[in-house]
């Protein structure tokens, strides 16, 4: 879902998983898919959203466990290019 009070990125897109009835954050769509994904989102075009796998990694610099999710999202029609020169808080309009 998109999250526009993100203070990073206001285009950011978070991943969210149901556990137990609440819902999580894991993640984030990647910078370079956010106009893409957000494109398919506003078009309605979003078929389906599953998870292949679920990894996680050690940041020492955080003493924590980042999570790093791979999700399958599938659309109708031909995924725009994944876009290299994405900014954050590009205007996406």
């Amino acid at each position: 879902m998109p999250e526009p009070t993100n203070i990073r990125d206001k285009n950011a897109i978070v991943v969210e998983v149901q556990l137990d009835g609440e819902w999580c954050r894991i993640g984030y769509i990647q910078k370079e898919k956010i106009r893409k994904v957000t494109t398919a989102i506003k078009q309605n075009e979003i078929e389906k959203v599953e998870f292949k796998s679920i990894g996680f990694m050690f940041i020492p610099d955080l003493n924590d466990w980042l999570y790093q999710p791979r999700v399958l999202i599938t659309k109708s029609h031909h995924w725009l290019p994944t876009d290299v020169n994405y900014r954050y808080n590009d205007n996406l309009e």
